[in-house]
């Protein structure tokens, strides 16, 4: 089983995102169940209890997109282009 944000670490993540997910930003209640998802995966050095690494996500959206938001190998390029990715996010979600 993968890693898991606390109870309080999901409920920053929901108020931040404001129940929309990430993926395709439509509010979660339409499509129904969520997850929160790393950013930068746990087995790529990302922080398990760092919610500027978490995204909502619909369970849908996760599934549909699992292969372009994990990638299929675990390759140091990969995790140096997700840290950068990361950053940019940041960025983008203080600007808003």
């Amino acid at each position: 089983m993968g890693q898991q944000f606390t109870y309080e670490e999901k409920r920053q993540i929901w108020e931040r995102e404001d129940g929309i997910c990430q993926e395709c930003h439509l509010p979660i209640g339409l499509l129904g169940s969520k997850e929160f998802h790393h950013i930068i995966p746990c087995a790529l050095g990302g922080d398990q209890h760092d919610i500027a690494n978490g995204a909502l996500l619909h369970t849908v959206c996760h599934s549909r997109n699992y292969e372009k938001l994990h990638g299929t190998r675990l390759t140091a390029q990969r995790a140096s282009q997700s840290k950068k990715a990361l950053k940019y996010w940041i960025y983008k979600r203080g600007k808003k």
